[in-house]
């Protein structure tokens, strides 16, 4: 995986239309950040398992049954190839199948921690790590295996629906994805402000971090009321204006 350099060089047009299309790493661009490196492979992690779920439906001709039976079977068998085998080698490292093993790991354990399911297929998903750490130990996946274990812990046990009841971490947990996409420019921001006018002053520099932190969370919090809620358009009408309330949440 290559990093952003301290002071990397003006964009070129092959490196920018690289980076829109998320293929700056399978082309052997430079990277201008890590964050844009994490993004690209988090895009191939999400169509490799839109994929393997539409190859599911598929081999199961649309039946439900046999599709959500076909559909957990694809994602454990690419998941394995990647505990096994992929994940072995640093060469996959710009693909989504080198990553596989951990994000798969986490979609297994959410099927199997539904309440009521037999705790017999998470203990398969565990045997089948602890055999992948065994042949070549990472701590990468070790950490995977249990965090996937814990969630499904907690699901299974009603933990994540009573816990934490505070409404102040249920907000913040509820805008976490939207902060995790919006954070990076504005910390650049203000990390850039800073540095320029307050050079060598610890004090102030701290202060940056705080002004970060809390810009980060307001962006975050915009961008999931307007952007990321079940309801973007009629966000976009409120925030142009418009009062009406949308028809489905009207009521009747």
């Amino acid at each position: 995986m290559d990093g952003a350099r301290l002071d990397p060089a003006p964009p070129g047009l092959l490196q920018f239309l690289a980076h829109v299309t998320l293929l700056h790493n399978v082309l052997d661009v430079e990277a201008l950040s890590a964050g844009v490196w994490y993004v690209a492979i988090d895009l191939q992690l999400f169509a490799l398992l839109l994929g393997t779920l539409w190859a599911a439906r598929a081999v199961a001709g649309g039946k439900a049954p046999a599709g959500a039976g076909a559909s957990i079977g694809i994602v454990a068998l690419v998941a394995v190839a990647s505990l096994f085998w992929f994940n072995r080698d640093a060469a996959w490292d710009i693909w989504a199948v080198y990553f596989f093993g951990a994000y798969g790991l986490g979609a297994l354990a959410y099927w199997a921690s539904k309440p009521g399911r037999p705790v017999l297929p998470l203990l398969l998903i565990g045997a089948v790590a602890l055999a992948a750490l065994a042949v070549d130990f990472r701590l990468r996946i070790a950490v995977a295996l249990a965090t996937a274990l814990l969630l499904a812990v907690a699901r299974r046990g009603g933990w994540l629906e009573r816990w934490p009841q505070a409404r102040a971490v249920g907000f913040f947990g509820r805008i976490s994805y939207s902060v995790f996409l919006v954070h990076f420019p504005v910390c650049l921001l203000v990390n850039a402000l800073v540095s320029n006018l307050a050079p060598g002053q610890p004090v102030l520099n701290a202060l940056g971090m705080v002004a970060a932190w809390g810009l980060s969370n307001a962006a975050g919090a915009l961008f999931y009321r307007y952007i990321e809620s079940a309801q973007p358009l009629a966000a976009l009408r409120a925030l142009l204006g418009n009062g009406r309330e949308p028809a489905s949440r009207q009521s009747v």
